[in-house]
């Protein structure tokens, strides 16, 4: 039944819409940035063709290859000699499953740490003796606002890092998590992020009508699709009306909610 349903809504879809022929792949707004970060690879590649020192790089990227577990080794694959190690000052580990990241202290002058979308439920052991480091980016894993899981004592060593994000860590999701990760790296001046999900919700700033369901209309559209969360909402303008992802740092609920009522409106 799903299927023969679906199958007429894409017809319908298909007659509105004839380029939208089949379903857009399922992308997120990191996905885009992450090929426009490909992209100028490339170029900046193509800038060094006469240079043979390909293993003096100082980017390394891993990002979504399926990993399980880590190992230095894996940096061969990318033409990363163990002698270039020193060198590095990004390692990108993204979407990937990973929980842990042994041999990371090898790398000490990285400065930039990116394991976003993995397994983690505590930062990389090694992480404190990094002394070179500025950025960590730990969003969607699996942390708490902890000393354990965030290894708190270790980052106060990071007399360089500026940058922690722990946004969309389950977990680490309200306002007293956030202050509590600043007031325990005092007297460290680093910027925290952290999904405030209040915040997000926030009915003030229209991101939603009506406290409740008994507060909507049901004959509009818009009460219709209220209850649907954020994220699958951006998922809609993508899969149904071809639109790129939308960056949650720059179109919130309310925006999204109107880019999805107007596509409806065209229809």
């Amino acid at each position: 039944i799903i299927q023969y349903l679906e199958s007429i809504e894409t017809e319908e879809r298909i007659k509105c819409h004839p380029h939208l022929t089949e379903r857009a792949t399922d992308r997120g707004i990191d996905d885009i940035q992450h090929l426009s970060a490909v992209a100028k690879e490339k170029e900046d590649d193509v800038k060094q063709e006469g240079d043979d020192s390909i293993s003096s790089r100082s980017v390394a990227s891993l990002r979504n290859r399926n990993l399980k577990e880590f190992s230095l080794q894996l940096l061969l694959s990318i033409s990363i000699e163990p002698r270039s190690y020193i060198n590095m000052t990004k390692l990108d580990v993204s979407h990937n499953e990973l929980s842990t990241l042994p041999g990371l202290a090898s790398l000490s002058n990285l400065e930039i740490l990116c394991i976003r979308r993995n397994w983690f439920n505590q930062l990389p052991s090694d992480i404190g003796k990094l002394t070179q480091l500025k950025v960590i980016d730990a969003s969607r894993n699996f942390l708490k606002p902890n000393n354990d899981s965030l290894r708190l004592d270790e980052l106060k060593l990071l007399q360089h890092l500026t940058v922690l994000d722990v946004s969309l860590n389950q977990k680490c999701r309200t306002t007293e998590h956030r202050q509590h990760i600043k007031h325990t790296l005092l007297p460290l001046k680093i910027d925290v992020s952290v999904t405030i999900w209040q915040e997000m919700s926030n009915v003030k700033h229209g991101n939603c009508i009506g406290s409740s369901a008994a507060q909507r209309n049901p004959n509009l559209l818009r009460s219709q699709i209220e209850p649907w969360g954020t994220v699958n909402l951006r998922r809609i303008l993508v899969r149904d009306f071809g639109q790129e992802p939308t960056d949650p740092k720059l179109v919130d609920r309310a925006g999204v909610m109107k880019m999805l009522l107007r596509g409806y409106q065209k229809e």
